[in-house]
């Protein structure tokens, strides 16, 4: 925050302020979603799914995979901690794309929606960084601790 500055004064209702929490949020959602609806609402399906990868200790790693889901995108609300919580999220979203969404190695009728995935991945990657790139840029980021 700039020096001086209020949150009040960073968070107007007709600024870049109110965008970036909306767009942080949606980001969020996400990742939310995946956790409660794809990996939570269909257990043990998602640690089956882990240890078909040939993942070790697939319930443990889909287990901190669902609370990396929910922890990360709360802290990438945080001004403090949006920085390392981008970084995660964009480093979690290449892993994923790479060890769970490899179309490349399957025939192409057996792909279903493993391509798509992987891009969605790589792009939601791509627009953390660009998010994280943006931070810097803000009034007051050179003052930020993190």
């Amino acid at each position: 925050m700039r020096e001086g500055a209020t949150a009040v004064d960073t968070v107007t209702l007709d600024g870049p302020g109110i965008l970036t929490i909306v767009g942080k949020a949606m980001v969020a959602s996400l990742f939310w979603y995946s956790a409660i609806f794809d990996m939570a609402a269909h257990w043990p399906a998602a640690a089956d799914f882990v240890a078909g990868r040939g993942l070790p200790a697939p319930k443990a790693l889909a287990s901190a995979a669902m609370l990396f889901e929910i922890v990360a995108p709360a802290a990438f609300l945080v001004p403090r901690f949006e920085r390392w919580a981008a970084l995660a999220l964009a480093a979690y979203c290449l892993l994923t794309a790479a060890l769970f969404h490899d179309f490349w190695t399957m025939p192409l009728d057996d792909r279903g929606d493993a391509d798509f995935h992987f891009f969605k991945n790589v792009a939601l990657a791509g627009s953390l960084l660009l998010l994280e790139r943006d931070r810097r840029r803000r009034p007051g980021a050179a003052d930020s601790p993190t």
